[in-house]
């Protein structure tokens, strides 16, 4: 018993066992990147994104650091520089797996001149729901900026004014 307790914390406290994890999630992610060129991101969704798989490379990615964080003493003095690093990195791979188990994508629809709380999120099997934001973005102004002799677009430029409560702030 007392082997595998000291295996499990070699394990979770291991700098090649993080890199090797992290090696594999940038590997995973190329991978999906180029499914998606080729397929679509409904394929990549469903092989690499929202695979269990991959949120336990994320999870196990996460304490790892934590645990080396933890166990190499770098809350001692001169050791600041390489806390914040590791810490940095631990505070991207928590919100990398935040955003992955709750998070969500959707289109909002605004034409110029209106503004919109509403989000409209499309599922897997192609159920289109209808969501409610707390706050709302309003378009006051839209310019496509085209290329000379092809006009074809070059660029986008918007005006929006976000609003979420009693503030408004205008981008």
């Amino acid at each position: 018993m007392r082997f595998l307790k000291l295996a499990g914390e070699k394990l979770l406290h291991s700098p090649v066992i993080t890199n090797v994890l992290l090696g594999l999630l940038g590997i995973l992610y190329a991978l999906a990147t180029f499914i998606e060129h080729f397929y679509s991101v409904q394929t990549a969704r469903f092989w690499f994104y929202n695979n269990p798989l991959v949120y336990l490379i994320l999870l196990l990615a996460t304490v790892n650091m934590a645990g080396i964080l933890f166990s190499k003493s770098f809350f001692r003095k001169g050791k600041i520089g390489m806390l914040l690093f590791h810490a940095s990195f631990l505070f991207i791979l928590a919100g990398a797996l935040f955003t992955h188990r709750f998070g969500f994508e959707g289109i909002m629809h605004i034409r110029e001149g209106d503004k919109t709380a509403q989000i409209m999120i499309r599922h897997d099997d192609l159920k289109i729901e209808i969501r409610n934001v707390p706050f709302t973005i309003g378009l006051n102004n839209f310019t496509i900026h085209r290329h000379p002799g092809s006009n074809s677009p070059s660029s986008y430029e918007m005006d929006l004014t976000l609003t979420a409560g009693n503030k408004s702030r205008r981008t």
